[in-house]
């Protein structure tokens, strides 16, 4: 599989910062993704984008506030393989 490197817009960014106010902070996320809050900090400040197995993992528990798309949308990409 080729993988391009998938260009982190506002529209990621401001997805990470709505799912982080879900939790209030970016300590209550990393908890709940259980990964280090550093990890979620690099998301918010569009450095990294966020795993796929924690923005589905997202959407699934807040599918009215989060959306999959929006947060990788390259996932459709991806699930091909799956």
């Amino acid at each position: 599989m080729s993988q391009e490197k998938i260009e982190i817009t506002k529209a990621h960014v401001n997805a990470i910062r709505r799912a982080i106010s879900l939790f209030e902070s970016y300590g209550h996320m990393a908890d709940f993704l259980e990964v280090n809050r550093t990890n979620v900090y690099l998301w918010a400040r569009g450095s990294q984008l966020i795993p796929i197995k924690h923005a589905e993992r997202l959407a699934q528990n807040f599918p009215d506030d989060i959306d999959v798309i929006t947060l990788r949308p390259d996932i459709l990409q991806y699930r091909k393989y799956l």
